[in-house]
């Protein structure tokens, strides 16, 4: 055990280590719950396993506020970092090779999980690791550094990882020419439009509908495979990808009086003519991802060895004696359990919720409200009524919940665990505090869960339709954004405080959600415009996120168990994104990308009236310690289970 002298000793400047481990805490989040989806979504994968599979696996995060006293009562925190570290790095070591087996979808999941699992105990440990590393006012100083470094970390995997492997993987559109007196036929929206010529190609490597360079489809309507390395067009109409004909593109003679566009294209592929042109990717869209994931595999080893040599040992962080260590067996057990009861307790609900909605679907005929025709229990596909799928799988998981609440509570029972639990509900104004988790961010996450589909979404759809590089592109114009937002956020808060800074700072939060309503209705094609909203933002999220940083660490230092309750905060607020993320999918399903917004917007209400309610003194909770005074504010950034980008 090291002693206070030994402690001190080794500890370091903040400089040292707070910018890597937040950066890497961002990685493996960022990686499961987005970049996942992207790369699968290459592979050829269908949309529903994607959505189940990746949803069931970031499940960990959400459940991040019962494994707090896990982490609080075995070990130390700085052990618990870096063994979980050294984990994670393996699995994206594996992940970058796995991606090309057979069953590759089965293997990456298997791997995302495992590191998922991983990543929620490691971020438990670092928060409790920088709460006992530094003390308060040096904690304070560093809020803004926190949460730049957890931003760029996400921006580095959802922006400049998807930019190379876009940029590496793209196939470039083909100059198309219309024969004299002929017209190029193009869906906007829905309507048609004209044109003598246009640039004409796959929009992303996820295959689909022809396009030209604003996002219109090529009527007839033309498809090409997902992962397409070679596109051509030939004179006469006929599109090849990788050498297979895919269709032919029609000219037309007649432009229901609409004054067609376009000039001629110099070079391009003249319909009616022996002209061909081929545009072929530098490499394949998987073996780009191989190189992706293995960039950001040694990334995070080289962060984990640099931050395994600077990172202090707090005297504070000591490994439980006697007793305490006497009772790791039993609280693993109690972890289990807990962890059992929470996730069947998360299906359950999400079963009730879907059958609710079903039958209001059926009442109101709101056709995204009603169930999947495809049946999956735990992912896998199953025959049957859908709603009696649904009502089996809710009784089952009714079933695990009753069952693993009897045992935990006689396994809780007198425990530490137990009290680390519960003394979170001692805390002032509970019920304040708890409906601040839940709604300051609700608005917020709603936009950054779903703002990556709208931006691929085909103009049709009400959608952007960007490709990868270009949704990669306008990712890092947000790095600019939130480095700004966050330096900002934090010497605010050192001229204001957060009682009088609050207001502002949450203004700053939300309001750049009233960009994303002008975007779906103007749909703009500027990348300057996207990366203007983009930016601004990233410095409002910034900005804005630092107080409630701030605050969930204020309400943690308050009693003994700090690393457990801001877990159990963190950990709360994740199930904020989820559920946010669900009422968003429902709302753009029935109503569109535009209505979405707004009703993002207006969820931004309760969140920023709760402020009014919650408690701003420095008051002791119940269990705190008697000698101990309360430490300043201080906080930094979580995972945003979504934490989507936004």
């Amino acid at each position: 055990m090291s002693t206070p002298a030994v402690a001190e000793k080794k500890a370091l400047s903040p400089w040292m280590y707070v910018p890597v481990l937040y950066f890497m805490q961002a990685m493996p989040v960022a990686i499961v719950q987005e970049l996942a989806s992207v790369f699968f979504k290459d592979m050829g994968i269908a949309n529903a396993p994607i959505v189940v599979w990746t949803s069931l696996i970031s499940l960990p995060w959400s459940m991040q506020f019962l494994l707090g006293p896990l982490v609080e009562l075995s070990s130390t925190r700085r052990r618990w970092v870096f063994q979980a570290q050294f984990i994670i790095a393996i699995c994206l070591g594996l992940l970058a090779f796995i991606i090309h087996l057979p069953n590759a979808f089965i293997f990456c999941l298997l791997v995302l999980g495992t590191m998922a699992i991983t990543s929620a105990l490691c971020n438990i440990a670092t928060d409790g690791l920088y709460i006992l590393a530094m003390d308060g006012p040096t904690q304070a100083k560093f809020i803004g550094v926190q949460t730049t470094c957890y931003r760029l970390g996400r921006l580095f995997c959802v922006g400049l990882l998807v930019l190379l492997v876009g940029v590496a993987t793209r196939v470039d559109k083909i100059p198309l020419n219309a024969p004299r007196g002929g017209y190029i036929e193009l869906k906007n929206k829905d309507k048609s439009e004209f044109v003598t010529s246009a640039r004409i190609g796959i929009q992303n490597s996820s295959g689909g509908a022809l396009t030209d360079d604003e996002g219109r489809e090529v009527l007839p309507k033309l498809e090409v495979p997902a992962g397409t390395m070679k596109l051509t067009i030939r004179g006469t109409g006929e599109v090849l990808a990788d050498g297979k004909t895919v269709g032919r593109i029609a000219y037309l003679t007649t432009n229901n009086g609409q004054t067609p566009k376009g000039e001629i294209i110099e070079g391009g592929v003249q319909l009616g003519s022996t002209d061909e042109r081929t545009a072929e990717a530098k490499i394949p869209i998987m073996m780009g991802w191989t190189f992706g994931i293995a960039l950001a595999a040694i990334l995070y080893f080289v962060g984990f060895s640099t931050a395994s040599r600077t990172t202090p040992h707090p005297a504070k962080d000591v490994r439980p004696e006697g007793d305490e260590a006497a009772e790791t067996p039993r609280n693993i057990a109690r972890t289990v359990l807990i962890v059992s009861a929470g996730v069947s307790g998360y299906f359950f609900l999400n079963a009730l919720v879907r059958l609710i909605a079903n039958t209001l679907g059926d009442q109101f005929n709101q056709k995204g409200w009603l169930l999947p025709k495809e049946n999956l229990i735990l992912g896998m596909p199953v025959h049957g009524n859908p709603a009696m799928v649904e009502m089996i799988q809710m009784i089952g998981c009714l079933a695990v919940l009753v069952t693993s609440v009897i045992l935990m509570r006689q396994l809780l029972k007198g425990s530490k665990m137990a009290e680390a639990l519960v003394s979170f509900t001692r805390i002032e104004k509970f019920y304040a505090v708890f409906g601040f988790i839940l709604f300051y961010r609700f608005g917020e996450a709603m936009v950054s869960r779903l703002t990556p589909l709208f931006v691929k979404d085909p103009i049709g759809k009400g959608g952007l339709a960007l490709s990868n590089a270009q949704f990669g592109l306008i990712s890092i114009a947000g790095i600019v954004g939130i480095v700004a937002g966050g330096i900002a956020g934090g010497w605010f808060l050192s001229q204001r405080g957060l009682k009088r800074g609050f207001w502002p700072m949450v203004i700053c939060m939300h309001s750049p959600n009233l960009l994303y309503v002008y975007a779906a209705y103007a749909q703009p094609s500027s990348i300057a415009v996207l990366n203007f909203i983009q930016f601004v933002d990233q410095f409002g999220y910034g900005f804005g996120y630092a107080g409630y940083s701030v605050y969930l660490m204020s309400i943690a230092n308050r009693g003994n168990f700090k690393t457990a309750h801001y877990a159990i905060g963190t950990g709360l607020g994740a199930l904020c994104i989820t559920s946010a993320a669900i009422i968003g999918g429902i709302i753009q399903s029935n109503y569109g990308w535009h209505a979405f917004y707004v009703s993002a917007v207006l969820f931004t209400i309760p969140g920023t009236l709760i402020l009014l309610v919650i408690p701003h003194d420095d008051g002791k909770s119940q269990d705190e310690e008697p000698p101990a005074p309360p430490e300043p504010f201080q906080g930094y950034p979580r995972p945003e289970l979504d934490d989507g980008p936004g």
